[in-house]
């Protein structure tokens, strides 16, 4: 179904610019996107919008909804008590333990705390006896590293994007993605959730799973798959 086109007017910019240790900005983004450096400090900011007669194109200026994205404070006084976080993805992040937590909507699972509920306001626990090293928010699906170099991947499995060589069966708590065939005795080091599929990152080489109607997956097919495949290298 085609979307329709939006209208809206910008009321409101706001840039704050903050400095981020170098060696922190380096771990969390690739080389191209790593920001500018001064004085010896990496250069980030937040951009705040406000959006106003929100509409469909071809309604008049006037009517509409308006939207700001300003940031609230993330509840801590529950499971994130006493925590020193490491890492933020979304609406998921890891404490400096390894532990992981999530919060937001819970249709298919994706909170990872062993139930699909409608949402939770307040950060809660995923669950599993798993300490993880990186994390990513797809949306409807979470995926994660461990410390021992291991994928996993909870929430909606539509499409295989859990990449564990299921499909439809949405996993409430974290479910390892397959390492009996491609990934077989490779460590993950970076992965990312993206909503219909996910890829990873191993001794510099991409794999991807999930759905692949447009060739998302990039290996030269259209055919999607619920266990990790590779990349091809483009000729």
């Amino acid at each position: 179904m085609r979307q329709p086109r939006l209208s809206t007017v910008v009321e409101r910019r706001l840039l704050v610019n903050y400095r981020v240790d170098p060696g922190i900005a380096a771990s969390l983004l690739p080389a191209p996107l790593r920001p500018q450096q001064v004085g010896g400090w990496a250069v980030a900011g937040i951009c705040l919008i406000r959006l106003g007669q929100i509409r469909p194109a071809w309604v008049p200026h006037g009517p509409g909804l308006r939207s700001e994205n300003v940031p609230v404070a993330v509840d801590t006084s529950g499971v994130l008590a006493g925590r020193a976080l490491a890492q933020i993805s979304g609406t998921c992040v890891l404490d400096t333990t390894g532990q992981a937590y999530c919060w937001g909507n819970d249709d298919n699972g994706e909170l990872g705390n062993g139930r699909d509920a409608t949402f939770s306001d307040v950060p809660m626990r995923v669950l599993g006896r798993h300490l993880f090293t990186w994390i990513s928010d797809g949306g409807e699906d979470v995926c994660a590293i461990d410390t021992t170099a291991r994928a996993w991947c909870w929430g909606n499995n539509d499409s295989g994007q859990l990449g564990n060589g299921h499909v439809s069966d949405d996993s409430v708590i974290p479910a390892a993605v397959d390492t009996g065939g491609i990934l077989a005795g490779r460590p993950i080091t970076r992965i990312a959730a993206g909503g219909s599929g996910a890829c990873a990152v191993s001794h510099g080489h991409l794999y991807c799973w999930g759905y692949n109607a447009d060739g998302q997956l990039g290996d030269g097919t259209t055919t999607s798959s619920d266990v990790p495949v590779a990349v091809a290298p483009r000729r």
